[in-house]
């Protein structure tokens, strides 16, 4: 009899900030949230699946890194009974969202999943909100057309630190980030996670990050080499960055472009939300914002 294997099942994305996990599926209106796991043993476990294996095998490799069989065994047991960990990989059809007013304000960086911008755009555009603008990085531009996306979605784009406005020439940062409801970093780059968690003020997206209100949620997708998203000085600003309320959206499998086409091995690093499954999740984190916000008096 064939073992059965087990994977992350690819129909959930997931963000985290402070000591929560929420996974979401986007055929489902009900998220999933862990808050009283042992995180780092859970990502441990999401990690360990980046290919599918035996929950012997899984639990091994956790016993080697010192962590309890039993814990182990209990923690694989609670994320296949929620389906976050699936023994099939069949994706659900995900239903199309209501368009919501929020102003969005979409931050894109030069990783090389920006070439894919349009299609999230254009989701989000059509199921999520019409009121989007959008900034962009030097280095995104040698991926991103601002003549192509002016075209396309006629929209406001922002690139550069000093453009003149008839009403606030000087501070454009700080006019885009009281006009924003709600900030996403899509796709972003290691050098803006290291900027957005050091406060550099460097570029206008850092900027952005820095002057925001502290009720605006900023979402992070990151995007990046598989030994780029495991290397520690990244990790120490992801983990910056969500213990003061960010949130993460954790990166996804897929191929690792430096190898060309001939590769067949997924990694992990990429986007780990699609533009359906995007829509979704940015509305859980934006009420549940509102929701954690309530009662509370915001300077």
């Amino acid at each position: 009899m064939e073992e059965e294997l087990l994977i992350r099942n690819p129909s959930y994305c997931s963000y985290f900030t402070k000591n929560t996990r929420v996974f979401l599926n986007a055929s489902s209106a009900e998220p999933i949230t862990f808050t009283k796991l042992n995180h780092e043993l859970l990502e441990q476990i999401l990690r360990h699946l980046e290919i599918p294996k035996t929950r012997e095998k899984l639990i091994s490799e956790l016993v080697d890194l010192n962590y309890s069989k039993t814990k182990v065994n209990g923690y694989v047991q609670e994320l296949l009974n929620s389906n976050v960990l699936s023994k099939k990989t069949s994706l659900p059809k995900s239903p199309i969202q209501k368009p919501t007013n929020l102003r969005l304000l979409l931050c894109i960086t030069g990783a090389i999943e920006a070439v894919n911008i349009f299609s999230y755009i254009q989701m989000l555009k059509l199921n999520f909100t019409k009121e989007v603008k959008f900034v962009l990085t030097k280095s995104a531009r040698k991926l991103v057309s601002k003549k192509a996306l002016s075209f396309y979605f006629k929209n406001e784009i922002h690139d550069d630190v000093w453009e003149l406005n008839t009403i606030n020439p000087a501070v454009q940062h700080i006019e885009l980030t009281r006009w924003s409801q709600i900030i996403l970093v899509l796709p972003a780059t290691a050098s803006m996670i290291h900027k957005i968690a050091q406060a550099s003020c460097s570029d206008l997206i850092s900027l952005i990050a820095s002057a925001k209100p502290p009720e605006t949620p900023l979402v992070i997708a990151p995007s990046m080499n598989h030994n780029m998203w495991n290397n520690f000085a990244v990790r120490d600003n992801i983990e910056k960055l969500k213990k003061n309320g960010l949130y993460i959206i954790e990166p996804g499998l897929g191929f690792e472009v430096n190898e060309g086409l001939s590769t067949q091995e997924l990694k992990f690093g990429p986007l780990g939300v699609n533009p359906l499954t995007l829509i979704h999740l940015l509305s859980n984190i934006y009420y549940s914002n509102i929701k954690r916000l309530s009662g509370k008096y915001v300077l």
